[in-house]
């Protein structure tokens, strides 16, 4: 089973708390829980390539965006939504 890392998309959508609640209701374990969404997916990555795997991320469209928008390391200034 692979590790969860949960975290919030700047443009709203369920809290964190509450997400996680549900996955670990469902067996997940979870290793951290953040509305920082930066902070969680630097951590999700470091544990990825720590074991080995692939990073998979999950969530809605402009979830997403501020994920690739991080990836490649722009600022939320230099982000086009559309």
């Amino acid at each position: 089973r692979a590790p969860l890392f949960v975290a919030a998309s700047s443009h709203g959508g369920a809290e964190p708390e509450l997400l996680a609640a549900m996955l670990r209701a469902g067996g997940a374990e979870i290793v951290a829980v953040s509305s920082d969404l930066g902070q969680t997916l630097s951590q999700a990555r470091a544990c990825a390539e720590r074991l080995g795997g692939t990073l998979f991320v999950l969530g809605g469209l402009f979830f997403a965006a501020d994920v690739c928008r991080l990836l490649r390391g722009e600022t939320p200034e230099g982000a086009i939504y559309l």
